[in-house]
């Protein structure tokens, strides 16, 4: 198995105990490299929709999470040099099954 199929599989794993639905396909799309860019100050609350099913008879339904982070955990907010992609920096919290949790 290759390191890039293992890393595939961590993602699949971490968007299905996230999700309650099954990876079934691989999407892919470019990510940006970003080689500068500019500190702009610190993340208090994220909010986010997404698609989730909670329990084996709920149906998968579209989800609004707000998440207020811990002072301690507080990422930075940075955007690259020409503005065009957004940047969450930090390692005072994580990405679970339980969606955004501070460390």
């Amino acid at each position: 198995m290759t390191k890039r199929d293992k890393l595939l599989e961590q993602a699949a794993a971490l968007f299905e105990a996230f999700t309650g639905l099954e990876a079934d396909s691989v999407e892919k799309f470019e990510m940006p490299e970003v080689k500068a860019g500019v500190l702009i100050g610190e993340i208090e609350q994220i909010s986010y929709n997404t698609v989730r099913k909670h329990g084996s008879s709920e149906r998968a339904k579209k989800h609004r999470y707000r998440h207020t982070f811990k002072p301690s955990a507080r990422p930075l907010f940075a955007v690259s040099h020409d503005g065009k992609v957004l940047l969450i920096l930090g390692n005072g919290f994580e990405f679970t099954e339980r969606g955004i949790t501070d460390k």
